[in-house]
């Protein structure tokens, strides 16, 4: 499930006790934050001169040499010392291929330690080589950047090859794109550099349609006031702005917040009494999805792991540009399948639901995994579409991957052979009430006909393994009761 606010706790469907003592919670308050402060990725001394060397030296030596009036080689002192990259280099030249910018990357270090912590999802739209990537990667976030340039694109790979243990490569995603055709509803923070003025009406719709609420947008220098949008702090050279919540997700923040300041409080009193805290309450269900007790689904001809004599089945529905959908098949689902389908308890099937409003390639992707299916490889496309989430297209990269007959791939896909197939199973979604990814059913199978389960309960989101492993076993003791 899509959710747009920064990662926090899940909020509880049960209102939490209000605290009457303002001292306590002020306090509580207090632990909190510093709580949230440790969390963060310290900068380790030399991280922003190390980004700006590795970024300098990446840069081919023909390509320096036009932004440096014709000069064949750079100054060791240069190459150390960023500051000094803007004395060597010719200011317009450098600006056009995105060196200006980073060369002043400790300008936006204040902003991005204060908005930028680990999970958040960060999207920076071409300030240049990839250092504003880089930095929010180290700071703990899973970091995308598109640029125009093919040649900068390059330079950033490059350099990340180069940077070694200070940046997780799994953790980065240096595109080439039209960052205006691109979807910005994924994201927490979104990271603006260009300050051409003919790009501000694309800019201010593009906010309008696809910020998320709780999502912020960061621009370089005062930009005019952006609709819709708070301007949240000023830390020159940068402007930050944020979406205000929706009620409802607002509502869901300050519950968490609430229930995080009773268990602080819970514990201070624990102390104070000279008594070992307790353990820490469970986590909080995970909120109810659409009611489907006893209703009846049908799984269409979609391929199943496990046992056909499993009692239970989870149908997951998935979109192959989805980061959720990704996350779970890399995370969760592997210990899902050991735990329960390779014990022959479980059931488990692949439905599509491309979002094609935010992931113009995911219907695609769903036709190249049934195409794949005709190969006897669904499962393989399937793994390695999750895989390469950043580069789908060309399909035919993938089919040669995986040793298929190109033709037959090819020609299946250009007849859109199973559209319908992938139709249906959207229209099975819509059936459920499914109108996000992933989503799960789980289900109990009919012994008579393996493509129909009758619903016990639906999961949303992108949830961790403990509440599957709950929503499991409470259906196979509720089975082994009957």
């Amino acid at each position: 499930m899509i959710r747009f606010l920064m990662p926090g706790p899940r909020a509880s469907r049960r209102s939490a006790a209000s605290c009457s003592k303002p001292a306590a919670v002020a306090a509580a308050l207090t632990l909190i934050a510093s709580f949230a402060a440790a969390a963060r990725t310290p900068l380790a001394p030399g991280t922003l001169e190390s980004i700006q060397r590795e970024c300098l030296r990446a840069y081919p030596p023909e390509l320096l040499a036009s932004m440096a009036s014709g000069a064949r080689e750079i100054p060791a002192a240069v190459e150390e010392d960023p500051r000094a990259q803007m004395r060597f280099l010719d200011r317009e030249a450098s600006l056009d291929k995105g060196l200006f910018y980073p060369a002043l990357l400790e300008e936006v270090l204040p902003a991005f330690e204060r908005y930028v912590s680990s999970g958040t999802r960060f999207l920076d739209l071409g300030s240049g080589d990839g250092r504003a990537v880089f930095l929010a990667n180290v700071l703990g976030a899973v970091a995308t950047g598109i640029e125009y340039d093919e040649e900068l694109v390059a330079v950033s790979r490059r350099a990340l090859a180069a940077l070694g243990d200070l940046v997780d490569a799994e953790r980065v995603h240096l595109v080439q794109g039209d960052f205006f055709a691109s979807s910005w509803a994924d994201y927490d923070v979104v990271f603006y550099f260009d300050q051409s003025s003919f790009e501000q009406d694309r800019l201010r719709e593009k906010v309008r349609r696809e910020l998320a609420p709780g999502a912020r947008l960061i621009v370089y220098h005062e930009q005019a006031p952006f609709p819709g949008l708070e301007r949240e702090a000023s830390l020159p050279p940068l402007e930050i702005y944020r979406r205000p919540a929706e009620p409802r997700e607002l509502r869901a923040e300050l519950e968490a917040l609430a229930q995080g300041q009773q268990e602080i409080l819970r514990r201070i009193a624990a102390i104070r009494a000279g008594l070992r805290p307790r353990p820490a309450p469970a986590p909080a269900p995970a909120p109810a999805g659409p009611e489907v007790r006893d209703r009846v689904f049908d799984l269409g001809a979609n391929p199943v792991r496990g046992s056909s004599a499993a009692r239970l089945t989870l149908v997951e529905f998935t979109d192959y540009q989805c980061p959720f959908c990704a996350r779970h098949v890399r995370e969760t689902q592997p210990q899902i399948e050991k735990a329960y389908v390779e014990t022959g308890k479980l059931r488990y099937a692949t439905l599509d639901l491309p979002l094609e409003r935010i992931h113009d390639l995911a219907f695609k992707a769903a036709e190249a995994t049934h195409c794949a299916e005709q190969q006897g490889r669904y499962w393989e496309m399937h793994d390695r579409l999750f895989e390469h989430q950043e580069a789908l297209e060309p399909w035919s990269d993938h089919a040669a991957a995986l040793g298929l007959d190109a033709t037959l791939f090819d020609g299946c896909l250009a007849s859109g052979r199973f559209a319908n197939a992938v139709k249906r199973d959207m229209a099975e979604a819509a059936k459920i009430g499914f109108d996000g990814t992933p989503s799960f059913l789980l289900a109990v199978t009919d012994p008579n006909d393996p493509t129909k389960v009758k619903g016990l309960t639906s999961i949303e989101g992108a949830q961790p393994f403990a509440t599957f492993e709950a929503a499991i076993d409470e259906a196979l003791a509720e089975l082994a009761a009957e």
